[in-house]
């Protein structure tokens, strides 16, 4: 990564051997300390990040749950991420 912020986190290992849920978050939180995100903004459904993503809907429940648990998002039922 060079220029770019790196994120750590003991949540997020190293990537090379995580599940894909820790690489999800990794890749989710790091689009977010680059501030492409602001508060208040919308990830999108879990429908839109399974195809964004090409990972199952479990893989981008449990990134989602790794980053609310954190403090990173909210989550409304029935309104997305």
């Amino acid at each position: 990564m060079t220029g770019a912020q790196k994120i750590t986190h003991p949540l997020l290992p190293t990537l090379e051997s995580s599940p894909k849920y820790v690489n999800l978050a990794a890749r989710l939180l790091r689009h977010i300390a680059q501030k492409s995100l602001r508060p208040g903004d919308f990830l999108g459904t879990e429908a839109e990040l399974v195809e964004k993503h090409r990972v199952s809907r479990v893989t981008v429940r449990q990134a989602l749950l790794i980053l609310e648990r954190e403090g990173y998002i909210s989550r409304e039922k029935a309104k997305g991420t």
